[in-house]
């Protein structure tokens, strides 16, 4: 029969868990990132085609340079 340890295995399962929420919260953040330039991007274009094309101006996104 195998005998686990409860503290190293405890511990192991802590380091997986922590390393997962960082790896989620660093993709969150490239996504967010995503999606405020593909707004900037869809913005210049309402600009340039006299709102004939692109997005207009949304609530909830911030301000494009």
């Amino acid at each position: 029969m195998t005998n686990i340890q409860p503290v190293p295995a405890i511990s192991i399962l802590a380091g997986v868990i922590f390393i997962a929420l960082i790896l989620g919260a660093t993709d969150a953040d490239e996504n967010q990132a995503a999606v405020q330039d593909h707004y900037c991007e869809m913005r210049a274009i309402f600009k340039a085609t006299d709102s004939k094309y692109g997005w207009p101006k949304l609530d909830g996104y911030g301000e494009c340079k």
